[in-house]
C-alpha cells in the first residue's frame, strides 16, 4: 500500500472528533478501493507490519501509524469483533512491545528484543486469504 495513502488516511482519522466519524473515514477510504472496512484495515496493517519487519519503515513511523488507527477507532468492531481481534489491533499491540524497556531487556533494545519478533509473529499468523486480498 502506498505510504502517501497511509499518511493521508491516518491524518484524516486523527482529525475526527469521534469513533463514529473515524468509522466514516475508514468506510470512505475502503469503499473508494472496493474493499470492506475490515479488509482495508487489514491490508494497511500488513503493509505497515511488513515495512517495519523489512526495515523499510522505522519503528516510530510504524507505531505512529498504528497508534493513530487505534486511538481513532477504539473501541470499535473494526478492531475487536465478535470473531476476535483484528490484524490491525494485534499489530498495534505487537509494536507497543517496543515502546518501553523492561528489566528483562537488560541492555537489549526493546524494539529488537520484543517488538520486531512480535510483529513477525502477527504477520506469520495472518491468514492466507487476508494476505492474498492485498495483492
Amino acid at each position: 500500500m502506498d505510504t502517501g495513502l497511509i499518511t493521508r488516511f491516518v491524518a484524516a482519522l486523527e482529525a475526527t472528533p469521534s469513533t463514529e466519524a473515524a468509522r466514516s473515514v475508514v468506510d470512505d477510504y475502503a469503499g473508494a478501493r472496493g474493499r470492506a472496512a475490515s479488509e482495508f484495515l487489514n491490508e494497511l496493517a500488513i503493509s505497515v507490519g511488513e515495512g517495519f519487519a523489512s526495515g523499510g519503515i522505522g519503528f516510530d513511523e510504524a507505531m505512529g501509524t498504528m497508534a493513530g488507527i487505534y486511538n481513532a477507532l477504539f473501541p470499535s468492531d473494526l478492531l475487536i469483533a465478535k470473531d476476535g481481534e483484528s490484524l490491525a489491533y494485534r499489530l498495534y499491540w505487537a509494536l507497543d512491545e517496543g515502546e518501553y524497556r523492561v528489566e528483562s531487556d537488560g541492555n537489549t533494545d526493546p524494539i529488537e528484543a520484543r517488538a520486531l519478533p512480535a510483529v513477525r509473529r502477527v504477520l506469520a499468523e495472518a491468514s492466507p486469504p487476508s494476505r492474498a486480498q492485498r495483492q
